[in-house]
């Protein structure tokens, strides 16, 4: 994951984590160096007004998505 950051970050990109648990978040970021926060934080920021500027460019690494629930995709 640490490789697909730099890699990424290299073209100008920003690259963002998120996990189902918070723990997981922590630990995500930890190891790799990416920004990581749950799945649902990211979910509501992207909610608010102003996402799509704040978020061009950016690449987000969904850990463990198998984990999560078919309905959080129907957001």
């Amino acid at each position: 994951m640490q490789a697909m950051r730099l890699a990424y970050q290299s073209q100008g990109f920003t690259v963002r984590g998120a996990t189902v648990a918070r723990q997981a978040a922590q630990q995500l970021e930890k190891d790799t160096g990416i920004e990581s926060t749950t799945l649902a934080s990211l979910l509501n920021e992207l909610s608010k007004g102003n996402s799509q500027a704040k978020f061009k460019d950016t690449v987000i690494l969904l850990d463990e998505a198998g984990q999560l629930a078919p309905r959080i995709y129907c957001n």
